[in-house]
């Protein structure tokens, strides 16, 4: 036990590990942010989504291999399916937000995730509500206020569509924490993969251009810079409780601020900053509320 911490030095030194990971998983998010814009501008966003998971599921490939394609067995393939649909649908929203808004600012306003997700275990799920995770969810929603600023600037309708791919992605992480009762991440992951490729390309007869290369390369890296953040963040949340490691994912707003200024010239606005620290803030506090939520269930059940 160390005397100035009081925390284990195994645990600490995971919890560190696990931090850098996260924050790790933050800049491969940002650097795919930064540059879809320029496979957007030769092909459709959609196109962009196919190749970005199709090339997910080539870079997937070998270690399915290994395994005989073991990881592809689940006991949910209906949700496997669905969830396939809201990714898909997710990352075309958050792609079409990307090419219309300030990078920060469509980032910023995504952070709103938890709010949803809390509020659809309410609706759909019928967990309870308390005074405090309904203080986070209005401070939340007052972030948003705070970057979209309506009646004191123009509010234009893009600023709605990262809203609307946090609705969405709350949605597939409410299919994702059933999942986890029977599959494993790798299992989660490859699915994913597959099946939002698959549901994209249904679109590709109506939107399809060919590709030039360099569009066929910035669509891989995307793939490779998505999935190794998504393995990244898996393992960070494996090292460590998920309320430690969210708040190092809100470093994606500086790295996709630092990245749209060289890239782009692109400057956050102060408001952008106000609200999306309100907005992590809200986020954080709810992460922290639910584990000591989880730890009581869990005494509970011990104890019982």
């Amino acid at each position: 036990m160390n005397p100035a911490t009081g925390t284990a030095p195994g645990i600490a030194s995971n919890v560190v590990l696990g931090a850098f990971l996260m924050v790790a998983s933050a800049a491969c998010f940002a650097g795919t942010h930064t540059i879809v814009r320029f496979a957007t501008a030769e092909v459709h966003a959609l196109e962009v989504v196919f190749f970005r998971f199709a090339f997910g599921c080539v870079l997937l490939l070998p270690l399915a291999m290994r395994r005989r394609f073991a990881q592809l067995r689940t006991r949910q393939l209906g949700s496997q399916m669905l969830c396939g649909v809201f990714n898909a649908s997710t990352t075309f929203t958050i792609f079409w937000a990307l090419m219309l808004l300030p990078i920060a600012e469509a980032t910023a306003l995504n952070f709103t995730v938890p709010m949803f997700t809390l509020l659809f275990s309410a609706l759909l799920l019928k967990e309870k509500v308390d005074f405090g995770r309904a203080t986070a969810v209005v401070a939340g929603f007052a972030g948003v206020l705070i970057i979209v600023r309506p009646g004191f600037s123009s509010v234009s309708w893009p600023v709605l569509l990262p809203i609307a791919a946090a609705l969405q992605l709350a949605c597939a992480m409410l299919l994702t924490k059933r999942l986890t009762r029977t599959d494993g991440p790798m299992t989660i992951l490859m699915h994913q993969s597959l099946w939002s490729s698959i549901f994209a390309g249904f679109a590709l007869p109506f939107v399809w251009s060919e590709p030039g290369w360099t569009t066929i390369l910035i669509a891989l890296a995307m793939a490779g810079l998505g999935t190794v953040g998504i393995f990244l963040t898996a393992r960070a949340m494996a090292l460590a409780d998920a309320s430690v490691m969210v708040p190092f994912d809100y470093a994606r707003l500086l790295f996709v601020a630092v990245l749209a200024y060289f890239v782009y010239a692109e400057v956050p606005g102060l408001w952008t900053w106000i609200g999306g620290a309100v907005i992590a803030a809200a986020s954080i506090y709810l992460a922290r509320r639910e584990r000591r939520a989880e730890q009581a269930r869990r005494l509970v059940e011990v104890s019982a």
